[in-house]
Order: structure tokens, then C-alpha cells, then sequence
């Protein structure tokens, strides 16, 4: 009985995998003109063009801004321009000028990816607004009827020491959405990795990225990772703390070893079977995938293996089995974010 049970569980896993419900209807894309928004558009397009899905081009433009700044130079004008009057006529003009002319240029940096879709049947509009940036990126993407969020890792103020710029990171935190980050290189480009810890959230991740690895032919890789030192360290500060007496009471030499013995093997175990559970559930789908257990700190684990194996894109959960009340990312989650050396597609539940 117990065998058919996870007969049937494999089954229903299976079709639900080969199902459309994890790709992708309705993909907006944030492009300011950078080369960033550039690899934005390709991989949007490798999506929609994959999953028959539409594409919205979006970008943000700063009227506001520029007419407080404008306002502030006001007292260098000359006295004659600062007569009250004019200054009135001079604002309602600068204001009407630079919110047309601004609204211009942004239709003009959709235009190559409107082109692009066009030419390739791809369903396609465009979207601008006036605001701040990332908060009008996070309103367009929650509001409208969209899954998926693609931005570039930097934007136009890009450098060469920084791996993820500031409208990125903060839509990244904000968005409970679907969001592809997207870094130097063709998207997926190569294998697709996914993070294991037997969350809800790693559930979403590993399916995503077996439907992605098997849609764009890419190896699919599962990572799950346990930390025995972390309990190593909480055990050894305890004993540390013990008098003499208290540590032969308690046996804190023989625990100790006992310990060390029980977090290796316990912790690999637990988090073996979740890879394992995992494994199955792709498997059943009919996808070849690899499964990896590391041990160590999940983030720099996960990240050293990104950097040896040369994986194009990792796809992780937005949080882990720790999420508590109103977290807005998983700290493992973030720091891959940050680092990684390769495209981060993170899924929301």
C-alpha cells in the first residue's frame, strides 16, 4: 500500500510538472538604455518566445526631479528672470517641456525590443511613468498582469566593483513576484542550478528550474546544503561556559564527541532526503538532473559551487525553511543575489 502511495504522489507530481502552471503568461521588463537592459531584452524575449508569453517594456522617467532642480538654480538666474511673473511663465514651460521630452526618450528606448517582438510575433507594449525609480518598477510589476519581473543586476550608473545596483536591490526585496536578475552574459546560456531545503519555497524554485533547464535543453543541477559547524560552535560555547564539576556532571567530553557524530550524520541525512525527495519529484517528470549535498554555510557553499562549475543561472526560493513574519528575503537568498556570478531568478510562492 505504502508503495503504491508513492506510486501515485510521483504520478501526480510528474503531470503537474509537465503542466504549464510554473512558465511564464505575461513577462514586464524594466529597461533604461543601459547594456543591462540590453541582455534584459534577449532573455525576456528567449522566455516569451519558449512559453508564448506577451512582454510589457517598461521604463521610469524623473520630470519631477528635474523641475526641483531647476527650481533650486532659479536664484542664479539674472534679476530679470527672477521677476515672479516670468518666473511662473518660465516653470510652467520648463515643467510641460521637460515631461513631454522626457516622455519621448522613454518610448524611444522601448522602441528597439517593440521592434525586436514585432519582428518575431512576440505580443508586445510598452510602459513608462513619471516617479522614483524602483517604486514605480514595484507598482507596475504588482499591479499589472504580469509573473515574471526582468531587470538587470545594474543599471546606467553601473561600475565595475559593484555586482548589484541600488534599484535592482530594492526591487528585489520589494516585489513578491517572480524576478529574474539579470548579469553579464546569454541567458540561461548553460546548466541551471536550484537550491534544496525542503521549504515551500525550494519546492517552487526546483520546479521552476526543471521546467526551465528542460524547456531551453540545459543541464539541471540540485543543491542542498547542511551547516554542522554552526551547531559545532552553539555546543562549544555552551560547554565553554560549564564549570568543571558541571562538565564531568553532564559528560560534555563524551557528548561532545557524541554530538559532533549525531550533527554530521543527522543533519546530512535530513537534508539528503530532501534532495532526494526532490530528485524524484524531476525525475518523475522525465528530466535527467544531478543532485549535490555540501556541507558548510549555505550562501558561500552555493556560491564557491557556482563559481567551479560555471552554472549559467540559479534559481532559488525567496525564503528558506527559517522565514518568520514579514521578511522580505531569505539572508542565504540575498547574499547569492549579491554575489553570484551568473543570472538569479528568485520565485515567490
Amino acid at each position: 500500500m505504502a508503495g503504491d502511495t508513492r506510486v501515485a504522489e510521483t504520478t501526480r507530481v510528474a503531470e503537474e510538472l509537465k503542466s504549464k502552471y510554473f512558465m511564464y503568461s505575461g513577462i514586464l521588463v524594466a529597461i533604461d538604455n543601459s547594456p543591462y537592459s540590453s541582455l534584459c531584452s534577449d532573455a525576456a524575449v528567449s522566455l516569451a518566445r519558449a512559453f508564448n508569453s506577451s512582454v510589457t517594456g517598461f521604463h521610469v522617467f524623473a520630470a519631477q526631479l528635474h523641475q526641483e532642480r531647476f527650481r533650486e538654480m532659479e536664484t542664479t538666474l539674472p534679476p530679470q528672470f527672477r521677476e515672479p511673473s516670468r518666473l511662473d511663465q518660465q516653470r510652467e514651460k520648463h515643467r510641460s517641456l521637460i515631461h513631454k521630452g522626457l516622455e519621448m526618450i522613454s518610448y524611444s528606448y522601448l522602441e528597439p525590443l517593440a521592434q525586436r517582438c514585432r519582428s518575431l510575433g512576440v505580443p508586445y507594449s510598452s510602459r513608462v511613468a513619471e516617479g522614483k525609480n524602483y517604486l514605480e518598477v514595484v507598482r507596475e510589476a504588482s499591479e499589472g498582469d504580469y509573473d515574471l519581473l526582468v531587470l538587470g543586476a545594474q543599471g546606467l550608473g553601473a561600475r565595475d566593483d559593484g555586482q548589484l545596483g541600488s534599484v535592482c536591490e530594492r526591487v528585489a526585496r520589494r516585489l513578491r513576484k517572480d524576478v529574474l536578475v539579470v548579469k553579464r552574459g546569454a541567458f540561461p546560456g548553460g546548466a541551471v542550478l536550484s537550491g534544496v531545503d525542503g521549504s515551500v519555497s525550494s519546492q517552487r524554485a526546483f520546479q521552476t528550474a526543471a521546467t526551465l533547464g528542460d524547456t531551453f535543453h540545459t543541464p539541471i543541477e540540485l543543491v542542498s546544503v547542511y551547516d554542522p559547524e554552526l551547531h559545532r560552535m552553539a555546543f562549544s560555547s555552551l560547554a565553554s561556559t560549564l564549570s568543571g564539576d558541571m562538565k564531568r556532571m553532564f559528560s560534555m567530553d563524551g557528548q561532545g564527541k557524541l554530538h559532533d557524530e549525531a550533527i554530521d550524520s543527522g543533519l546530512a541525512g535530513i537534508y539528503r532526503g530532501y534532495l532526494e525527495a526532490a530528485q524524484r519529484q524531476v525525475e518523475g517528470a522525465g528530466r535527467a538532473v544531478r543532485a549535490t549535498l555540501l556541507a558548510g554555510k549555505p550562501s558561500s557553499s552555493i556560491l564557491q559551487h557556482l563559481r567551479a562549475s560555471g552554472v549559467s543561472l540559479v534559481v532559488l526560493g525567496r525564503f528558506g525553511r527559517h522565514c518568520v513574519g514579514d521578511l522580505d528575503i531569505g539572508s542565504a537568498t540575498e547574499h547569492v543575489l549579491r554575489q553570484a556570478p551568473c543570472h538569479v531568478l528568485i520565485t515567490s510562492n
